[in-house]
């Protein structure tokens, strides 16, 4: 279990949403805009590489810095969201920020009405004891995905266990009942339900959205899977895929049959997997940070032949991972590697480097972490140590 806390904090400053609840219904916190010292109307991007753009956070108004990891795109605003940490929670803890990609800005309150910094001023821990006074440690949001039927985010809170629900002007958080489980994935099934990996308890959780705002612990069910679980996704028909880091396997919950769980042990030993991706035939990707490699699951193979391995050039730790859902063309993070790679299906080979194209990012040691592909086909990716997010065109 240490080795898995080192992959969820490893010096990145991770990310954190600060609220104060009720009893996990509406936040009682007073949610604030944050104006920044960037002018609005001017770029803060910098094209550092021939295909790799890297633009600059700015600090708060108070100098602090800020860690990006989360990423998530609102599609019809053409807007996209990030979950950050700031350097100095004694003046600014916490924040949801977010990026125009049109005019290459992080827009401030001053100056976009919808679109600025979203300040949590306080962090709770609330739990099934509905702890009084609560812990005021950060939150730490791990996981951030965009719901585009509600038009919020969903968060997964690892510090205090609780998934949050964010808009630009409210906010909703709704306490775990496994106490200190440390939700770290998070996704969405075709019904709108809210999925996420409890990655120190061993559980996935499931939190349906149309009733766990009547209190807390209601709407969240909770499965005993495998050890450390950490990326998730579903597929087509609502089974819900997952990577267990400290178990070495894949785990599949089945939505036909009452979500029984069902493990595949991973053929290279400690491969360490993390990102999860399933693409347009319901295949799972997953990056093996230890291993070095990218990791294949096959259901519709026979048993034996459902896993393919394909080995990074330079190896670098691929940990985030998104697949292109017209091409499935892979495209995954580098943490240690700083680097954004790319497996092409078509040409690539198992056991081999063959499909593989690299790209450089420019700021050293930048600390690449999560990664998602938009409808325009632009990359887009979080430099959690390099206080950046970059993005990704190819010709």
């Amino acid at each position: 279990m240490k080795k898995q806390f080192i992959f969820l904090s490893l010096g990145l400053l991770f990310l954190v949403f600060s609220l104060g609840c009720g009893n996990g219904g509406e936040s009682n916190s007073v949610i604030q805009g944050a104006g920044s010292p960037v002018n609005s109307s001017t770029s803060v991007c910098m094209t550092g590489s021939p295909f790799i753009k890297e633009c600059s956070i700015p600090a708060d108004e108070n100098g602090n810095f800020v860690s990006p990891y989360g990423l998530a795109k609102d599609e019809t605003k053409n807007l996209l969201w990030f979950s950050a940490d700031i350097s100095s929670h004694e003046e600014s803890p916490d924040m949801l920020g977010v990026f125009d990609p049109i005019n290459e800005i992080f827009p401030n309150c001053q100056t976009a009405k919808d679109a600025c910094r979203i300040i949590f001023p306080t962090a709770s821990n609330q739990s099934q004891n509905q702890q009084i006074p609560p812990d005021p440690k950060s939150v730490q949001p791990r996981g951030l995905i965009f719901d585009p039927f509600t038009r919020k985010n969903w968060v997964s809170g690892f510090g205090t266990g609780v998934i949050e629900q964010v808009g630009f002007r409210n906010a909703s958080e709704f306490p775990i009942p496994t106490l200190d489980s440390g939700p770290l994935g998070i996704t969405l099934d075709s019904k709108g339900k809210v999925w996420f990996t409890e990655s120190l308890k061993d559980k996935i959780g499931r939190l349906d959205p149309a009733v766990a705002n009547t209190g807390v612990g209601v709407g969240i069910d909770e499965f005993q899977i495998c050890q450390g679980p950490s990326g998730i996704d579903v597929d087509s028909q609502d089974n819900v895929w997952f990577s267990c880091s400290t178990s070495n396997q894949i785990g599949k919950l089945d939505s036909s049959n009452d979500f029984f769980p069902t493990f595949y042990l991973i053929p290279t030993t400690t491969s360490y997997p993390a990102g999860v991706a399933i693409d347009s035939q319901d295949r799972i990707w997953f990056t093996e940070e230890d291993g070095n490699k990218i990791g294949l699951f096959d259901p519709s193979k026979n048993i034996g032949k459902q896993f393919s391995e394909f080995i990074l050039p330079n190896g670098g730790s691929p940990r985030g991972i998104t697949v292109d859902p017209d091409t499935n063309v892979v495209w995954f993070t580098e943490y240690r590697g700083n680097r954004i790679g790319r497996l092409d299906p078509q040409a690539s080979s198992p056991g081999t480097t063959d499909g593989f194209t690299e790209f450089q990012i420019p700021t050293l040691n930048s600390g690449p972490t999560s990664i998602l592909i938009d409808q325009d086909k632009v990359v887009w990716f979080s430099e959690t140590t390099a206080q950046k997010i970059g993005k990704l065109t190819t010709p």
